[in-house]
């Protein structure tokens, strides 16, 4: 098998495959985790348990939310979730 007939058949199962996925996204998924928590008073801990996996995985945000200058981040997040709530 040629290069080019490999690199198009695996472009074509990695298409095939994202259209299989199960309807609920990262996105969905993140908000579904989120939606039992009252926003006044979401700590830093809650924060890093649903919203970090969703930034993560949704947002390819894992170089920016590991990053050890942006240590306290969770702490900052919560702080201005709780303020925006009310």
């Amino acid at each position: 098998m040629s290069v080019e007939k490999h690199a198009l058949d695996y472009v074509r199962q990695s298409v095939r495959n994202f259209r299989n996925e199960p309807e609920r996204s990262a996105y969905d998924d993140g908000c579904q985790r989120i939606q039992p928590i009252d926003l006044s008073r979401i700590t830093a801990d809650e924060a890093t348990k649903i919203i970090e996996p969703f930034l993560v995985k949704w947002g390819w945000m894992a170089r920016v939310v590991h990053n050890p200058s942006r240590k306290g981040w969770h702490k900052l997040l919560a702080e201005k979730i709780r303020d925006h709530s009310k």
